[in-house]
């Protein structure tokens, strides 16, 4: 074999998806630095996909977990009634075409992180596939698997029994998405707002579709016996004038930034800084990736529930391993994070929960890439 294409998902998930796929392909170049690796997103080849992309991003950022659940079942009925399921492979002729013209070795092998990038590779019956999921919850949904894939990969010993199912041994690769590439060690990109000192409570929020009354309510709900220093994370094409949507949060003992959206870069950055915080929590929904980050890192977390059906089992995960509060819904997240900030030892608490998680999820790296290594060139795990 002298080639691997890594086929990814650019749209979807906010980038987490993309920065999972660079992190795997800076270590497969490493480890095996006499194979040419390339990288394609899915949308390059797959117009229609971007748009199911959107509009998954857009679901999962609503603070709705009741509509987000509603919607997306409408969502996936739209997705099987275009694609089919296996191994109905029509709706893929003209995006395997273009896919077949990526692939110009005759030995190219593929590593795809969607089911439906799978069975997109698959279909131009020109390469051989290794599928690498990283959300164990996208197994229970039908136009993800991918059945004829070689190798699975998936974050969690309590997959095991699907994969089982599945014809595909868990044992051999353990992993999950973009926490392969974690940086540390990098410059501080974040600024603390004038009047915010380093002892300073930090309150993270990261919520791409935060609105503005939910945000003030949330604000006003929180304890006002000290200063918090309070970082909101919206969504990038956010234009609201955010200084006058929340007038009555910007005098003391509250001082709120807003940035809308972050580079993952600086995301990081900023968990860096948190971490080194003695009084720190971050609050997001229910999606792996942030969640696994913060595993990484180590900080307090409050996690309230997205509504996707393949994020449901985070919450349960969140509770089971100690490593974080969880909120039902976006009104419960005042509570939790009166639970938790100004509280040493909830915090202590999950952090060393976060450690002992860590150890047995990410484990030996070399051995997740070695697994990756033999799937791809030998066809079968």
């Amino acid at each position: 074999m002298n080639s691997l294409l890594i086929l990814y998902a650019e749209s979807w998930g906010l980038l987490g998806n993309a920065n999972a796929a660079l992190g795997l392909a800076r270590r497969l170049r490493e480890a095996w630095p006499e194979i040419e690796i390339d990288l394609c997103s899915g949308e390059e080849v797959w117009p229609e996909f971007a748009d199911w992309g959107r509009r998954i991003s857009e679901l999962s950022a609503s603070l709705d977990a009741a509509s987000v659940a509603r919607d997306y079942h409408s969502l996936t009925r739209d997705i099987t009634a275009r694609v089919g399921l296996w191994p109905d492979q029509q709706a893929l002729h003209e995006p395997a075409k273009r896919l077949t013209d990526r692939l110009a070795n005759a030995d190219s092998k593929v590593i795809a992180t969607k089911g439906l990038l799978a069975r997109l590779a698959m279909a131009t019956g020109r390469a051989q596939v290794t599928n690498w999921i990283t959300n164990p919850g996208l197994l229970g949904l039908p136009f993800h698997r991918c059945l004829d894939a070689h190798a699975t990969c998936v974050p969690l010993e309590g997959t095991a029994e699907r994969l089982t199912q599945l014809g595909v041994a868990p044992e051999t690769i353990s992993v999950t998405g973009p926490s392969i590439e974690m940086p540390f060690n990098r410059a501080q990109m974040i600024v603390t707002q004038s009047g915010a000192s380093a002892d300073t409570p930090i309150l993270l929020i990261y919520s791409p579709s935060a609105v503005p009354d939910s945000v003030s309510t949330l604000i006003q709900s929180l304890p006002t016996e000290r200063a918090i220093e309070i970082v909101l994370i919206t969504h990038a094409g956010d234009k609201r004038d955010w200084n006058a949507a929340l007038p009555e949060a910007r005098f003391p003992p509250m001082h709120v930034t807003v940035y809308p959206g972050l580079s993952h870069h600086a995301f990081l950055a900023l968990l860096d800084r948190m971490r080194a915080a003695k009084d720190r929590v971050l609050v997001t929904k229910s999606g792996p990736n942030t969640v696994f980050e913060v595993i990484e890192l180590g900080i307090p977390l409050v996690v309230y529930r997205s509504g996707l059906p393949m994020e449901e089992w985070i919450p349960s995960f969140v509770i089971r391993e100690g490593i974080g509060a969880v909120a039902g819904d976006w009104n419960h997240l005042g509570l939790r994070i009166s639970e938790v900030l100004g509280k040493p030892q909830a915090q202590s608490d999950m952090v060393a929960a976060q450690a002992r998680l860590r150890s047995r999820v990410f484990g030996d790296r070399s051995a997740i890439i070695r697994g990756l290594q033999k799937a791809v060139a030998a066809g079968s795990v």
